[in-house]
């Protein structure tokens, strides 16, 4: 199975749910477990689809089982919830004005001379931005698209697309879209990443071999 970045999700009547913006991958077994599906016609919000929901990849289309009914039954891929910084945050840490934190005003309206105005009465509670990602522990929601670094150090490329193994969920090759350091794509096998971070990974192969790697062309 192929997993391209934007590529559409359909459901089993061939409706269009959203497309595919990551791919959550276990980095030492490479086993993929979940794809994140960024909103569309279907979805109003980004969702987070197991493996298990997925029928199969056709025309670099993905579609779920006919039993998937109900999509809001997939979890958000991230959620945000406001928490009162006393209770479980350390108020020395909080920096006034920073956007992450929120201290809503209360206002006091008082007749006076030039009418009704508004005196500050008492300050609300601070808040706290935690953010939560529907994902398992220990894996990467990497992005397609995401640079790639030999082990020199140079930045080859970038991800385009992803290959996994149907039968066990594993990813076992990237794909390399050509740019600037290589002019033709180029098919690594997953063995080599040494390091699997959401915007980038690493290779143990440095550049020099890279180079020596036949153009990959895509199979009919």
């Amino acid at each position: 199975m192929k997993f391209i970045d934007g590529a559409d999700v359909l459901t089993a009547k061939n409706e269009k749910v959203g497309s595919i913006d990551r791919v959550v991958l276990e980095p030492r077994s490479k086993e993929v477990t979940h794809l994140i599906v960024r909103k569309g016609l279907l979805l109003k919000e980004d969702k987070v689809i197991p493996m298990d929901a997925v029928d199969h990849v056709a025309d670099e289309k993905v579609f779920l089982k006919e039993s998937i009914n109900d999509l809001n039954d997939f979890p958000l891929f991230e959620e945000t919830e406001y928490i009162l910084a006393d209770e479980g945050h350390e108020l020395e840490k909080i920096e006034e004005g920073s956007t992450q934190f929120a201290r809503p005003a209360y206002w006091y309206p008082i007749h006076g001379y030039g009418g009704l105005s508004h005196v500050p009465f008492a300050p609300a509670p601070l808040y706290y931005a935690a953010t939560q990602r529907n994902i398992p522990e220990d894996t990467v929601p990497l992005k397609e698209g995401a640079k790639v670094i030999s082990s020199d150090g140079e930045n080859v490329g970038n991800i385009e697309e992803v290959l996994v193994d149907p039968k066990q969920d594993r990813a076992t090759h990237i794909i390399i879209e050509e740019g600037i350091f290589f002019p033709d794509k180029k098919l690594l096998p997953t063995i080599w990443l040494t390091n699997v971070l959401e915007d980038e990974v690493h290779l143990a192969m440095k550049s020099s071999t890279l180079e020596k790697l036949p153009e990959y062309e895509k199979q009919p």
